[in-house]
């Protein structure tokens, strides 16, 4: 992820926001406010381009994907199109926004939960290195500086270094995008919003990867929809093949039987976040304890590689 274009879009965004929605700034006026007033470079520039473009008579979705200081994904140009078509412009921007919000205080709950990580593996290193140096002052021989030597420092670097990476990936998968999550709170705004379903399911492949496994279960189920058949059938649970949770697939029995069709994504949506919510949480319970015992295993192997080798030897001198 590059996270500087992605604060960029977020800017763009949230300047979006304040002038068209809370300001009810038409699209041309805001976009020059943005231009002659934003203090960011880039953002300034790309509202100019799209400005000029949209002068010339093309589409603001067309003029985003056209962009070069910006790189607005697929499935934001993709929402902007959807806004045109249904003249809702104004509240997919207000969704964009929060989206980006979304994705912004992920990174920054990902960015706590690796400070302390970060800080064990910074000590441990620091008490390598202090070890060998204790071991050269305390004697001027190369009795701890050997190739042996120099093969624990690597060994014990390397298992740290190895154990801060899986739990980097661990802790990025519980408090990273739930791309599941986001693609089902599009496709209930979509709905609310007066897009057909089929045409809001597909969608929701753009934002989990239209060549990922979920995109194609999310373009068949648009293709079926589309061909009349219903949510259970179109996802597959009715035959056995879907692949979502069990209670997506009540919840779609539920909806199709009660006619609930136009909120079920959304409270799909709302159901996944209190569940990762419940992760994170466990998430940051068992974060300073797993790192207390890993330090406390790497104090142990610096003591039985290091720090035993070496008061013996001090013993023997004297």
């Amino acid at each position: 992820m590059n996270l500087f274009n992605e604060n960029n879009v977020f800017i763009f965004t949230s300047s979006l926001y304040e002038i068209c929605v809370r300001q009810k700034i038409d699209l041309i006026k805001a976009l020059e406010i943005i231009e002659k007033s934003n203090s960011h470079k880039i953002v300034s520039q790309t509202a100019k381009f799209i400005l000029e473009e949209l002068k010339n008579g093309n589409m603001f979705s067309n003029a985003l994907l056209k962009n070069k200081y910006i790189n607005f994904d697929s499935s934001y140009v993709c929402f902007i199109r959807l806004a045109e078509r249904t003249g809702t412009l104004g509240q997919s921007i207000s969704y964009l926004v929060k989206k980006c919000e979304r994705k912004e205080k992920r990174f920054w709950n990902l960015i706590e939960a690796s400070i302390y990580p970060l800080f064990v593996l910074c000590l441990c290193i620091l008490g390598i290195i202090s070890v060998q140096f204790l071991s050269k002052r305390v004697y001027d021989t190369n009795l701890f500086l050997g190739e042996n030597f120099i093969f624990k420092i690597v060994s014990i670097c390397s298992v740290v270094i190895l154990m801060c990476f899986f739990l980097y990936v661990f802790f990025k998968n519980c408090l990273g995008e739930n791309k599941l999550y986001e693609a089902f709170l599009a496709i209930g705004f979509l709905v609310k919003s007066g897009v057909a379903v089929s045409v809001a399911v597909g969608y929701g492949s753009y934002i989990v990867g239209i060549d990922s496994k979920l995109g194609q279960i999310f373009r068949t189920a648009q293709e079926k929809l589309e061909y009349g058949m219903d949510l259970v059938s179109a996802f597959g649970a009715r035959s056995g093949t879907c692949v979502f949770s069990k209670n997506v697939e009540e919840a779609f029995c539920y909806a199709q039987l009660t006619g609930s069709k136009s909120d079920v994504f959304e409270k799909l949506a709302l159901w996944m976040e209190r569940s990762d919510e419940r992760k994170r949480k466990l998430c940051f319970s068992l974060l300073e304890p797993v790192f207390i015992a890993a330090t406390g295993l790497i104090l142990i192997l610096l003591m039985v590689n290091f720090l035993f080798p070496l008061m013996s030897s001090f013993e023997s001198a004297l």
